[in-house]
């Protein structure tokens, strides 16, 4: 017995789908854009950035400035998109191919200490590795 298919029917089917699902798809599609874009705009200005200018950095600033000191110190450098993941913010790959996780942390204080939590976070971002 042969499989008798209604091409119309299915047809139908999935114009009805994408009807639904069209607007959603186009609106991720905008967002992703727009995050693209925030992030070209803040990798550009981190890249200008001075040691005042870092001082009033947020966290994922800092993240990109220290993006753009690895790349000119000849790193491939892949950030992170969680970060606020507890792992690693950076993975530099040198020429040989090693690898290495960064975790960044922009102290707020001028106290220059970190405790074991944060040890714990840069230790976890090495399963990344």
């Amino acid at each position: 017995m042969a499989l008798h298919i209604d091409w119309i029917e299915t047809f139908k089917i999935w114009w009805l789908v994408l009807k639904f699902f069209a607007p959603l798809i186009v609106l991720v599609i905008i967002v992703e854009f727009i995050k693209r874009i925030l992030d070209i705009i803040m990798e550009r200005r981190s890249r200008k950035a001075g040691i005042y200018e870092i001082d009033q950095m947020s966290g994922r600033e800092f993240e990109y400035r220290l993006k753009s000191l690895f790349q000119n110190l000849g790193y491939k450098v892949e950030l992170k998109r969680g970060y606020k993941d507890h792992g690693a913010d950076l993975i530099l790959i040198g020429s040989e191919g090693a690898r290495v996780a960064v975790q960044a942390k922009k102290l707020s204080n001028r106290n220059g200490r970190v405790g074991a939590k944060v040890i714990g976070e840069a230790l976890r971002g090495k399963a990344v590795l």
